[in-house]
């Protein structure tokens, strides 16, 4: 078979080699590789063989790994890629079956696609010697790019030895139409994916996990500019330190649909943490919490127009999720409905510090309620338990307030309820008959206010 000493394939051939050997090139059999582009485009890339590719693959390119210090054979690779003026003439590096091990960044670029055989074949790995990000992208102040790419490959922080950086750091001035698919992030020191300053970023089956910080990361830049309309679909951001999800500051309009979060049992995390942003719709998703851990599910810290449908929360008595949702203070506004919550007991399901918020329909759980608490009697008496709750206050009916409490499990419905005193911070519930010592009683509070958008916090 003819080798190629430069390099360069069309993407047809280029993948058909990573894929399969070189042996599965058309040219093997004589026929001529054709541009799959338009004219005037250049449809090709370079191959980067593993240390351990085939020996035919690696005849048929000029970049060859060693096993250590990777990084330099692949960016010589990306600086050879054609200039890059737009999207088609940039360029993209095929990285081979195999393991490749660095020990310094792989530095990426604008207009150019870097992407593996598979996701659980193609494997980058932190070298112990490594010092930080294993893939990075600075576009510096008003040098914005367009089109990134990054698919279909396994990143490991191998954070037991490499103690700060992460899988993929984007910054700087931004890049439009970012693109990272089938790419699993594993086990960095900091954040699983870290991304400021972007427009159109998409993340499709991006599995995050392991990480110490954030699976994934969006933020603003240093100039304070927005991040606007990232899109994360049929992805899993679970087991990390802190949050599966976090949209920092300036980060509007989120699209997140059918994708699985959990945050972090050692920071107390949430799946989604949504700070100080507006506009994001969550629908479709499960929030679980893994392990032996306790994490939230949605955090939404001064978030405003977001929109949680469609979901479901679970959590087991050996991972539990204190709060489902979380609406902080300042948050109002935002819309939580037709999501479903299957907790473990003395979970809350919801909590709306404002009462500026929509809750409607919600399986397991009603609307503007405390959710499901669990407590056993007050000391000294065994007919009446004191919950506390962040609802506002109730709204007033003649000398009366409409709040209700109703039984969660059979053991509390055994028991007539009825509510004596409640107010802006806590209600006081009452049995007709003693409690058992010991018990701990399944209870629903719900409160109506006279007007949500000016009920008190």
């Amino acid at each position: 078979m003819s080798s190629k000493p430069d390099g360069l394939y069309s993407r047809r051939a280029a993948m058909a080699l990573v894929a399969a050997g070189a042996a599965a090139l058309p040219e093997a059999a004589g026929a001529a590789v054709r541009p799959l582009a338009p004219a005037g485009a250049t449809p090709y890339g370079f191959v980067v063989a593993a240390v351990d590719a085939p020996a035919d693959l690696k005849a048929a390119t000029p970049y060859v790994c060693t096993g250590a210090n990777d990084q330099n054979v692949i960016n010589a690779a990306i600086a050879a890629l054609p200039a890059a003026t737009a999207p088609g003439r940039g360029g993209a590096i095929f990285l081979s079956a195999g393991t490749f091990g660095i020990t310094a960044p792989v530095k990426l670029r604008g207009y150019m696609s870097i992407e593996g055989a598979m996701i659980g074949v193609t494997y980058i790995g932190n070298r112990p010697t490594a010092s930080g990000d294993m893939m990075v992208f600075d576009a510096a102040a008003n040098e914005q790019q367009i089109f990134l790419r990054v698919a279909r490959m396994h990143l490991g922080g191998n954070r037991k030895w490499v103690r700060r950086g992460s899988c993929i750091r984007i910054t700087g001035a931004g890049i439009f139409d970012l693109v990272i698919e089938d790419v699993w992030a594993y086990g960095a020191a900091e954040d699983g994916v870290y991304l400021e300053q972007t427009w159109g970023a998409n993340f499709c089956n991006l599995i995050s996990e392991y990480n110490g910080r954030d699976g994934l990361h969006v933020e603003r830049n240093a100039f304070d500019s927005a991040v606007e309309g990232p899109k994360i679909v049929q992805s899993k951001m679970v087991k990390n330190g802190r949050h599966g999800v976090f949209l920092g500051r300036y980060v509007n309009d989120a699209l997140i649909a059918t994708s699985e979060m959990a945050g972090g049992a050692y920071y107390a995390g949430y799946g989604l943490y949504a700070d100080r942003s507006t506009g994001h719709q969550v629908t479709g998703c499960r929030f679980v919490s893994h392990d032996n851990g306790c994490s939230g599910g949605v955090a939404l810290d001064a978030a405003s127009q977001c929109t949680i449908t469609g979901n479901v929360f679970r959590s087991l008595p050996t991972a539990r999720c204190p709060v489902a949702v979380d609406i902080m203070a300042s948050s109002t506004r935002n819309v939580v409905a037709s999501n479903t919550f299957n907790l473990a007991a003395g979970d809350t399901p919801i909590i709306d510090a404002t009462g500026r918020n929509v809750l409607a329909s919600n399986s397991g759980w009603a609307s503007r309620s405390a959710g499901v608490v669990v407590r056993a009697h007050d000391a000294g008496d065994r007919r009446r338990i004191t919950i506390a709750h962040r609802l506002g206050q109730p709204k007033p009916v003649g000398s009366a307030v409409v709040c209700t409490v109703q039984p969660a499990d059979a053991v509390s419905s055994e028991l007539r309820w009825y509510v004596e005193t409640a107010d802006a911070t806590s209600v006081v519930v009452r049995t007709t008959s003693d409690m058992a010592d010991g018990v701990e009683y399944r209870l629903q509070v719900i409160i109506e206010y006279s007007n949500r958008e000016a009920a008190p916090a």
